[in-house]
């Protein structure tokens, strides 16, 4: 597929909310999905195809979209959907969440619709009161200053994920914020990897919001395209595990904890191949080389 078709294919897909769409797996029922997660993801894609008017256009419609996850708008928490639209298959009430945050921020960002301060009051003001400021119990890999997933101060359960504060590593970088703990997000990491080891079993522990682990090697990437040089020894150390990775258009790219429900995108997927595409390197994972996409 030439790098026009894979653009008018993802143009086209994009729905009248703005949104762009995922499928996601319930037992044994899928429903289309629009969500912010998948939105801000391939808008920051097609950011970088921005002087084309029909991508900024669309990109615009998917800023729209993305402002309505702000929850309450003007507090600067995103939730992975728009308020009051949450889906009647999610039981759960899903409150506004550090990921959903730190990606919507770096696509308003990068689509130029907020300016590099407006990012330091997302790290300042919005994820740190939230910051973890002394250990919590659990793994051995779990390190102070981390950022827990949820935007709640009533959930009991607020799991920690790498792949989450990866992302958040990434936005203090675009910040510009000096001395802000993305050091210690990838002491973490580095620790995560150590605790998991030769046991694929405990993938999952570490990124419990990411099925599988080809989403951790996006967001290294992700953090390596904004200059974080850790990322690049994480990405070093991830050749190593012996984590089984997927690349291909129907590999899921987030779930609820436990696995009840996974979200696909073939849409995301296709954004990613359009930019190797632009970037002219392979698509597909290759474990003797830098785990090129």
């Amino acid at each position: 597929m030439t790098e026009k078709e894979l653009i008018n294919l993802i143009l086209n897909s994009q729905l009248p909310s703005g949104a762009f769409p995922s499928i996601a797996y319930v037992s044994e029922e899928n429903f289309v999905d629009e969500n912010s997660f998948t939105t801000a993801l391939v808008i920051s894609i097609l950011s970088e195809f921005n002087e084309d008017t029909q991508i900024h256009n669309a990109c615009k419609r998917g800023v729209d979209y993305l402002l309505n996850c702000e929850n309450p708008k003007g507090s600067g928490m995103f939730g992975f959907y728009p308020v009051n639209l949450q889906p009647k298959w999610i039981p759960e009430f899903l409150p506004p969440d550090t990921d959903d945050t730190a990606l919507c921020s770096l696509a308003l960002f990068h689509n130029g619709y907020w300016k590099r301060d407006q990012l330091k009051h997302q790290i300042n003001k919005v994820l740190k009161p939230y910051q973890l400021n002394q250990r919590v119990s659990g793994m051995e890999w779990f390190k102070v200053g981390m950022y827990p997933t949820w935007l709640d101060r009533k959930r009991m359960n607020n799991p920690i994920d790498i792949c989450v504060n990866i992302n958040v590593a990434t936005l203090i970088k675009e910040a510009q914020i000096i001395n802000q703990n993305t050091d210690k997000i990838f002491e973490m990491v580095s620790c995560s990897f150590n605790w998991v080891g030769n046991d694929q079993k405990r993938m999952q522990q570490i990124m419990p919001f990411y099925p599988d682990p080809i989403e951790l090697y996006y967001s290294l990437q992700r953090a390596r395209e904004a200059g974080l040089s850790e990322a690049n020894k994480a990405l070093i150390d991830m050749k190593l595990l012996p984590w089984r990775m997927s690349s291909n258009f129907n590999t899921p790219i987030c779930c609820s904890i436990g696995g009840g429900v996974i979200w696909k995108s073939p849409i995301l997927q296709k954004a990613r191949h359009l930019k190797a595409l632009k970037k002219g390197i392979g698509l597909f994972f290759n474990p003797q080389n830098d785990m090129c996409f």
